[in-house]
C-alpha cells in the first residue's frame, strides 16, 4: 500500500542490519546516545500464544487447558539514562515561509444533506452544505455527486429542493442569520441535479421581512417558497421569476415548511403552532386553526385534498380541504419528534423520520409504527411510490423499497481519526467509539461495515487489515465486515497511542515512554520496553513511523527519538527484541526548559523524508530520516494558532498536515508551503494516500484531494 510505503522486500536481511538503509547510521547522528535496551514479552520470556478465535458464525470450542507456565522473573528495568539535553546543533529560529498557491483541490464527501426530493423511484436529488448535491437512482440506489453550485461557499448552503422529473429547483442560505440583509438564491437544474445554474434571488417580501428561504414546494409550474422571517414567494413559471405574497408575508408566521397538493393551493407550517393555506391564483393566504398543536416541524400532502403535519410535541396532525382546521391523528411512538414527512399519494401512507428511527402510518390505520433505521443523523425523507430515501449529516443516504418498512444504508461518513488505503482506493476508517467505515472509491462514497472501535487501522494486504488500539487488537480478512480478536498491547503499561507496521505481521507501537513490538500480527503477544531517554524525562509518545524496517522515529511531548530494532532471530519464532535509541535533534522540551504547547502530535515518513506536526503551529521536516530537522513558521492567526493533529509524507517531497480548520501541504520537501480552504469547524485528524496524486483526509468529514 502506498500510504505506509510497503517494506516487505528483503525483510529478513534488513532485520539483521545494524544501521538504517539509505540513511545515515545512528552513530553519525549529532545527538546524545542513550544506549541499547532489551525487552521482554508481556508476561513470559517468550510471547504467550493466544487461543485461536474462530469466526463469529461458528460456536467457539472450549480452549484446551494451557500448560502451567514456569514462574518467570519480571523484565529487568532499564537503568535510567541521563535526562535528554538539547543537542549541540540546536534549532535556531523557525524558518519563515510564505504560502504559495496549492496544487491540491479537495472535495468534501461527507457534507450534511439538508433537503431531498424524489420525483420518481429512479430520480431523487439531495442538496446540502457547501452547495453540493447528490443524485440518487434506484430502486436499489446508486449515488453520484453533482457539481457544486457556482459561487456558493460556507456558511451558505442549499437548504431544500423540489423536482419534477429532471427539472429541479433548490434554495440557498438556510442557517445564516435571519436579518433583512440575508438574501436567498434560487438555483435550477435541468438534468436531475447533475449540474446547477443560478436562476434568481428572492425579492423583498415586505417591510421588515428577511429574504431568507427555508423550504420550497412545486406542483407543476407553480412553486411556493416560505421563509423563517415570515416571507412567502410564488412562481407560476417553474421558478423563472418570483413574486412575494403580501397576504402570506403579513401573517407574522415564521414558516419552516411548505407543501403544495395542487397548483392552486399550498399549505405552509411554522413556529408557535401556526400555519396558513395559500391560494396561488390570487396570492392570498389565510391562517389555519391548530388547537393544541406545538411548533410545527414538517408538512406533506398525500392527495389533492389531504395533508399531514408533525409538531415538536410528537403529535401527527391531519387536514383536509378546504384546509381550515388541523385535527390530531395520533402521537408518534415514544412521542418522538418527527423531523420530516413524506406522503406518497399512491400508497395512502405517510412516512417520517425522527432522530433515531422511521415512523410510518399504515394505510387504513391511525396507529403510527416505528422502525429503527440505523442512523441518528437524518434530516429529510422523500418517497416515490414504495421507494423511499432518507438523507442527513455525513452525506448519509438510506433507501427503502418497502415504503419505509425496511431500510438499507447506501452512503454515510462518520467522524473518524484513523484510515488506511491500498493503491486501488479501498480504505478502512475508524476511530474511538464511532462505527468503522469502508470505501472502494478512494473516499468518495462510504458504507458502515462494523461497530468495532478502531484507534489505528493498518491494511498491509487488502482486504486483510489490523485494527490496533491501546488495549485491543483485531484482524479482518474481508475488508472490515468480520473481525477476529488478537492480543492487545496494553496488558503492560498503558498501551500505544500510535502504530506502524513494516511488514504484514511486524508492527511497532509507541505510547507513554514505551515501545511495543509484535512479529506475528498480535497473534501471540507484544514485547515492550521503555525508551531510556524518554523515560528519564517522563515523556509521552504520540506515535511512531518507520522509514525502513530497521529505523523508526517515535514522537511525543519532548521531541523525536530514533530507534534501531534488532529482532532475533530474523527468521522463525522471535526470542528477543532489542532497540538502540538515540535522541533526535528535534528536541522540543527538556527536563530543565519547556516550551509550552510544543509537542509532536503526529509523525510520518515517506522514505527518508519525515514530517512532525503538533499544537502551537509545530511543523518540522527531515529529509535524512531524522539526522537533522528544519522547523517552519507557517502563517498563523494570533487568536487561533495552527494546532496540527495529523500529518503524512506521501513521498520524499510531498507532505501534508492538518488540524481544526487546517490543511497545509508542501510539494518540495518544505521549501514552500500551501494551504487549502477548510471550514473553521472541519477537523482533519488523519490521512491516507491511495496514489501519488490523490489523498483522503478524514476527521469530522471525508475530504478527497487531488494534486495537479
Amino acid at each position: 500500500m502506498l500510504m505506509k510505503q510497503i517494506r516487505v522486500g528483503l525483510l529478513a536481511l534488513l532485520f539483521v542490519a545494524a544501521g538504517a538503509v539509505g540513511v545515515q547510521p545512528a552513530a553519525a547522528i549529532s545527538a546524545v546516545s542513550a544506549g541499547a535496551s532489551s525487552v521482554g514479552p508481556q508476561a513470559n520470556p517468550q510471547p504467550t500464544p493466544a487461543p485461536k478465535v474462530k469466526p463469529a458464525a461458528k460456536p467457539k470450542p472450549k480452549p484446551k487447558p494451557a500448560a502451567k507456565p514456569k514462574p518467570k522473573p519480571k523484565p529487568k528495568p532499564v537503568p535510567a539514562a541521563k535526562p535528554p539535553v538539547k543537542p549541540t546543533v540546536a534549532f535556531g529560529p523557525a524558518v519563515k515561509t510564505s504560502l504559495v498557491p496549492s496544487p491540491w483541490s479537495w472535495q468534501d464527501t461527507g457534507p450534511a444533506l439538508a433537503g431531498l426530493s424524489c420525483s420518481a423511484p429512479t430520480n431523487c436529488v439531495a442538496v446540502g452544505v457547501g452547495g453540493v448535491g447528490m443524485r440518487i437512482t434506484g430502486p436499489a440506489p446508486d449515488v453520484a455527486w453533482s457539481t457544486p453550485v457556482p459561487g456558493l461557499t460556507p456558511p451558505a448552503q442549499l437548504a431544500d429542493v423540489s423536482c419534477a422529473g429532471a427539472n429541479c429547483l433548490a434554495i440557498s442560505n438556510a442557517g445564516l442569520a435571519n436579518t433583512t440583509a440575508t438574501v436567498s438564491g434560487v438555483y435550477a437544474s435541468t438534468n436531475g441535479g447533475a449540474t446547477w445554474g443560478a436562476r434568481t434571488t428572492l425579492p423583498v417580501a415586505g417591510p421588515g421581512k428577511s429574504q431568507l428561504a427555508s423550504a420550497i414546494s412545486c406542483s407543476g409550474a407553480t412553486c411556493a417558497i416560505v421563509g423563517v422571517g415570515g416571507g412567502v414567494w410564488l412562481s407560476k413559471n417553474a421558478g423563472g421569476s418570483w413574486t412575494p405574497s403580501v397576504a402570506g408575508s403579513s401573517l407574522g408566521i415564521g414558516f419552516l415548511d411548505v407543501a403544495c397538493p395542487t397548483s392552486a393551493t399550498c399549505v405552509a407550517v411554522g413556529a408557535a403552532g401556526k400555519s396558513a393555506v395559500i391560494t396561488t391564483a390570487t396570492s392570498t393566504a389565510k391562517a389555519i386553526a391548530a388547537p393544541g398543536a406545538g411548533p410545527f416541524q414538517s408538512v406533506a400532502c398525500q392527495s389533492a385534498t389531504a395533508c399531514t403535519a408533525s409538531d415538536s410535541l410528537g403529535k401527527l396532525l391531519g387536514i383536509t380541504a378546504p384546509f381550515a382546521t388541523w385535527t390530531v391523528l395520533g402521537i408518534a411512538p415514544e412521542a418522538a419528534v418527527v423531523l420530516a414527512l413524506t406522503c406518497p399519494a399512491t400508497q395512502n401512507t405517510c412516512v417520517g423520520i425522527t432522530s433515531a428511527s422511521v415512523v410510518y402510518l399504515p394505510a387504513g390505520s391511525k396507529n403510527w409504527e416505528s422502525v429503527p433505521i440505523g442512523s441518528k443523523s437524518l434530516t429529510d425523507i422523500s418517497c416515490a411510490g414504495t421507494n423511499c430515501v432518507a438523507v442527513g449529516d455525513g452525506a448519509a443516504v438510506y433507501a427503502s423499497s418497502t415504503a419505509g418498512l425496511t431500510w438499507t444504508a447506501v452512503n454515510e461518513v462518520g467522524t473518524t481519526s484513523t484510515i488506511d488505503c491500498d493503491a486501488a482506493g479501498h480504505c478502512l476508517a475508524g476511530g474511538g467509539f464511532t462505527p468503522m467505515g469502508a470505501t472502494a472509491s478512494g473516499g468518495r462514497y462510504w458504507s458502515v461495515v462494523s461497530d468495532i472501535a478502531a484507534e489505528t487501522i493498518i491494511c498491509s494486504n487488502w482486504p486483510s487489515c489490523l485494527s490496533l488500539g491501546q488495549t485491543s487488537a483485531s484482524l479482518t480478512t474481508d475488508g472490515g465486515l468480520n473481525w477476529r480478536s488478537r492480543i492487545g498491547a496494553g496488558a503492560n503499561y498503558s498501551g500505544p497511542s500510535g502504530y506502524d507496521c513494516v511488514a504484514t505481521d511486524v508492527c511497532f507501537g509507541a505510547g507513554g515512554s514505551v515501545i511495543y513490538t509484535t512479529t506475528d500480527g498480535a497473534t501471540s503477544g507484544w514485547w515492550s520496553s521503555r525508551i531510556p531517554p524518554a523515560a528519564a524525562a517522563g515523556a509521552k509518545l504520540a506515535g511512531i513511523s518507520c522509514p525502513t524496517p530497521t529505523r523508526c522515529l517515535a514522537g511525543g511531548d519532548t521531541g523525536v527519538y530514533i530507534g534501531v530494532p534488532t529482532i532475533t532471530p530474523a527468521v522463525g519464532p522471535t526470542t528477543s527484541v532489542t532497540w538502540q535509541w538515540t535522541i533526535s535533534p528535534l528536541v522540543l522540551n527538556t527536563a530543565t526548559a519547556t516550551v509550552p504547547g510544543q509537542k509532536v502530535a503526529a509523525i510520518n515518513c515517506g522514505g527518508a523524508t519525515c514530517i512532525a506536526a503538533g499544537p502551537g503551529g509545530l511543523l518540522a521536516m527531515t529529509t535524512n530520516a531524522g539526522a537533522s530537522w528544519t522547523k517552519y513558521a507557517v502563517p498563523t492567526s494570533a487568536t487561533t494558532p495552527s494546532d496540527f493533529a495529523a500529518a503524512i509524507c506521501q513521498s520524499n517531497v510531498t507532505c501534508l498536515a492538518g488540524g481544526l480548520g487546517l490543511l497545509y501541504s508542501t510539494a518540495n520537501a518544505g521549501t514552500s508551503w500551501s494551504t487549502s480552504p477548510v471550514p473553521a469547524t472541519t477537523t482533519v485528524s488523519g490521512f491516507a494516500c491511495p496514489g501519488p496524486k490523490n489523498c483522503v483526509a478524514i476527521g469530522s468529514t471525508s475530504l478527497v484531494g487531488t494534486s495537479s
